[in-house]
């Protein structure tokens, strides 16, 4: 007689880790139309100047006028420390005849 064969399985078990830091970021978008929205972070570079090291697409996170949109970002996404970082966020709207991409100044997350 054939040994009963044992079907494929999943199988889980608890993982313990440890807390991650991190900062939770939002758009709001006023009286605009945000179609898309991507974060980039980086580093001062001189008085004016930036250099940016890492940009994320915010896929599917869109805002209507008059709403906001959140998201967090741990400190292990961030490509240099938390106090030496800034972000700056380019969202782009709809403008008066196509879309746009509008800015926002570069700040301090810390």
């Amino acid at each position: 007689m054939p040994a009963t064969k044992k079907p494929a399985e999943g199988r889980h078990k608890p993982v313990s880790r440890p807390q991650q830091n991190g900062f939770e970021l939002a758009v709001d978008s006023h009286d605009d139309n945000v179609r898309q929205i991507w974060v980039r972070f980086g580093r001062k570079a001189g008085t004016d100047t930036y250099e940016w090291a890492r940009t994320f697409v915010l896929a599917d996170l869109a805002a209507s006028p008059g709403k906001s949109k959140s998201f967090s970002v741990s400190e292990d996404q961030l490509p240099v420390p938390p106090n030496e970082c800034f972000y700056q966020f380019l969202l782009e709207v709809d403008g008066a005849h196509d879309q746009e991409t509008l800015v926002t100044a570069p700040t301090p997350l810390v």
